[in-house]
């Protein structure tokens, strides 16, 4: 089996784990330990709540931003 470059990886790892294509993520990212702030997010902006086997994502190519939940951390820390 051949091996995939580092950035190949990434790429792959990154669509698995937001439920998002790479492509669809706007050059502004916001990242949030808070799932609420992703619904806020995409409510406000009438955009699509993807989700993967570990992360919730949303994008606003209007404003160029995209938000993920990443799940790492305590909230209340």
């Amino acid at each position: 089996m051949p091996e995939i470059g580092e950035e190949q990886f990434a790429k792959e790892t990154l669509e698995r784990y937001s439920g998002s294509a790479a492509s669809d993520f706007q050059s502004n990212l916001l990242l949030t330990n808070f799932p609420k702030y992703v619904e806020y997010f995409a409510k406000t902006r009438g955009a699509k709540i993807l989700e993967g086997s570990m992360f919730k994502v949303a994008h606003c190519p209007k404003e160029g931003i995209s938000i993920l939940d990443f799940k790492i951390g305590s909230p209340a820390a």
